[in-house]
C-alpha cells in the first residue's frame, strides 16, 4: 500500500529489429506451423506437443529454437518425431524476424507447475509481445496473464497445461478459419500493447518527482 511504482514490460523496441528479414511466409492451406521459441524448460509443453506432432501427422509442424535449460533430453526426445525440429539457439534481436516469419502461432505457455504460486502468474512472455509485433496468433496457458489479453482481444487460444488429452484435442480442432479470425484480430489490436511508446518519460519523470520529494 501506498507505494511509488511503475511496472516495466519487456515490450519491443522498434528500433531494434530489422523488420526487412520478416519473411513472406504463406501459410500452407490444412496445416498449422507452431513456433516454440526462447528458454526451452517446460517438460510439459513438449509432451503436449509431441502429442499434437503425433496425432496430427502432416496437419502439424512444429519448430523449436532456443536454449536447452532443463531437462537436457527433452528436445531431443521430441525431434525423434518426424514432424518436430529444433534448429538450435538463436540470436535476439537480430534473428527474430527469421524464426518467427516462418510459423503460423506461437506457443507462449509458462513452464508447468501445477497450482504453485509463481512469477508465470503475474509475469507476462517475452514470447507474447513478440508474436504480436510480428502478428502471430498465440496459445497461452490458462491462469495467466497472456491468457487474460489472449482471450479478451481473441488472438488466440488458451490451454489447461494440467489435461494433456484435452490440450492436444484443442489444439488439433484449430482450423483455417479459426485461424484466419485470429489473424484478422492480432493486426488490429493497439500497438502500445507490445511496442514501447513513452514508458522511458514516464519513468524519468516519475524518478524526477521522487527525487524532488527526498
Amino acid at each position: 500500500r501506498n507505494i511509488k511504482y511503475q511496472v516495466i514490460e519487456n515490450k519491443i523496441d522498434v528500433n531494434s529489429i530489422n523488420k526487412l528479414l520478416f519473411s513472406k511466409y504463406i501459410k500452407k492451406r490444412n496445416v498449422i506451423t507452431i513456433g516454440y521459441f526462447g528458454l526451452l524448460n517446460c517438460e510439459r509443453s513438449l509432451e503436449i506437443l509431441k502429442n499434437v506432432a503425433i496425432e496430427g501427422g502432416k496437419r502439424i509442424e512444429i519448430h523449436v529454437r532456443g536454449v536447452i535449460v532443463t531437462p537436457k533430453n527433452i528436445v531431443k526426445e521430441a525431434e525423434k518425431i518426424s514432424n518436430i525440429t529444433y534448429y538450435g539457439p538463436y540470436i535476439v534481436p537480430d534473428e527474430l524476424s527469421t524464426i518467427y516469419g516462418l510459423v503460423d502461432i506461437i506457443w507462449a505457455c509458462y513452464p508447468f507447475n501445477e497450482n504453485k504460486i509463481g512469477n508465470w502468474v503475474w509475469a507476462r512472455t517475452n514470447r507474447f509481445y513478440e508474436a504480436c509485433f510480428f502478428n502471430k496468433p498465440i496459445i497461452a496457458q490458462k491462469g495467466t496473464e497472456d491468457c487474460k489479453v489472449v482471450e479478451k482481444l481473441q488472438i488466440g487460444l488458451c490451454l489447461d497445461l494440467s489435461n494433456i488429452q484435452k490440450a492436444v484435442e484443442q489444439l488439433l480442432s484449430i482450423n483455417d478459419n479459426q485461424f484466419i479470425k485470429w489473424k484478422i484480430k492480432i493486426k488490429n489490436i493497439p500497438e502500445d500493447l507490445y511496442i514501447y511508446k513513452f514508458e522511458h518519460n514516464i519513468l524519468y519523470k516519475k524518478l524526477i518527482e521522487l527525487k524532488k520529494t527526498r
